[in-house]
């Protein structure tokens, strides 16, 4: 935590070095310098301005995807570690390096669906891709990047909802999930990427104070994204949600009998559309 502080802080700290071949990124670099599975760098080139100052500006955003074990190399006849890119524009050898900007590796994701269980919804993904160095094989290595995990919770409030036609009153859906997803980047500026999860709703409404609806889905979908910064993407998502089991509950004496939910909110399982913003941290 210390030397990860030290290197925000000094630049002298971060591991550089330039990239050597372009199909795919590489760089001379691996293990001996510290460099980990999935870890981010920033590749920067300098230019020149009006006056004669050099500056550095950033052009792209990488990440591991082979780490080189270079530290019994003593000759500096290194084989390169290779990287994917996630951000930015075309990245050449010709002068252009690598210098490490560690992430944090969590995401947080903001918006609203508009179909299937709609209302407000936040997303927080933890890579834990991080952990499959050692799964690496003589392969590229991109098979295992950019696995996270993620929890989502939504909340809708419905005035006046209709159900069987006939019954009208104001509904709160509250719900969460969790499971397993990953990205894949066909462009450095377009990510998309498949899910699967288990989640669960909670269902109350407005005329009673004793009865509350339950119910358990499996969500299974996939979600695009385009970059507006580096760390920042406008991001849809489809989903499709296949129910599990409902019940309703008598709060007063805790009696529980199933509960028919496909009859009763016919639109809110099936296909689920949203759409929102996500920060990279």
């Amino acid at each position: 935590a210390a030397l990860n502080d030290v290197e925000k802080q000094n630049q002298d700290f971060r591991v550089k070095a330039m990239i050597s071949e372009v199909h795919p990124i590489s760089a001379k670099i691996g293990k001996k310098e510290g460099l980990k599975f999935d870890q981010r760098y920033f590749v920067f080139e300098n230019r020149e301005k009006n006056n004669g100052d050099v500056y550095s500006k950033r052009v792209a955003v990488v990440k591991s995807m082979k780490v080189i074990d270079n530290r019994k190399v003593t000759t500096g006849q290194t084989q390169s570690s290779a990287f994917y890119q996630i951000a930015g524009g075309k990245v050449d050898n010709y002068g252009m390096f690598l210098e490490q900007h560690n992430d944090v590796g969590l995401n947080i994701f903001l918006g609203s669906a508009f179909a299937g269980l709609t209302g407000y919804t936040g997303r927080a993904e933890y890579y834990i891709s991080k952990a499959f160095g050692g799964m690496v094989g003589s392969g590229s290595g991109k098979g295992a990047t950019s696995w996270k995990i993620y929890a989502e919770g939504g909340y809708d409030l419905k005035k006046d909802y209709e159900i069987l036609n006939a019954i009208t009153d104001d509904f709160t859906f509250l719900r969460v999930s969790f499971g397993l997803g990953k990205d894949f980047y066909p462009a450095s500026f377009l990510h998309w990427g498949p899910f699967v999860g288990y989640g669960v709703e909670a269902i109350s409404w407005e005329s009673s104070d004793t009865e509350s609806v339950s119910s358990d889905f499996i969500e299974a979908g996939v979600r695009i994204g385009i970059n507006l910064a580096h760390n920042i993407q406008l991001v849809g998502s489809a989903t499709y949600y296949s129910l599990i089991s409902s019940e309703v509950e008598d709060t007063d004496t805790g009696e529980k009998v199933d509960f028919e939910y496909k009859d009763y909110f016919e639109d809110r399982m099936g296909l689920g559309l949203s759409a929102g913003i996500r920060f990279m941290f």
